[in-house]
């Protein structure tokens, strides 16, 4: 079962990771709220999820009906501006290090 989410006029509640959040307050400050998922799985599972979705997703990838969004990519030696680039929330995709 994945996250749930639910909504009220002042809070929004994500049930794995549980956040109450004043959206009037955030609102009245003019403040920016962004969200961060790092794709944590429980490593027992990943095989297993992987196995259902390769029959579905390979065949999509090799045939380019699912690619991904790429913001910009950076050489490998510049790791550090890249880092910069994702803190000030600018990529609209991923961000790609390159050798």
């Amino acid at each position: 079962m994945g996250p749930q989410t639910s909504a009220s006029s002042s809070a929004l509640v994500v049930s794995t990771v549980r956040a109450t959040i004043d959206l009037d307050e955030l609102c009245y400050q003019l403040r920016t709220l962004r969200g961060v998922s790092f794709g944590f799985t429980d490593p027992d599972r990943i095989g297993d999820l992987l196995l259902a979705l390769a029959p579905v997703l390979m065949p999509a990838v090799a045939a380019g009906e699912i690619r991904p969004v790429i913001s910009t990519r950076f050489p490998f030696a510049c790791a550090e501006e890249a880092v910069s680039y994702l803190r000030e929330g600018s990529p609209l995709g991923k961000v790609v290090l390159t050798r």
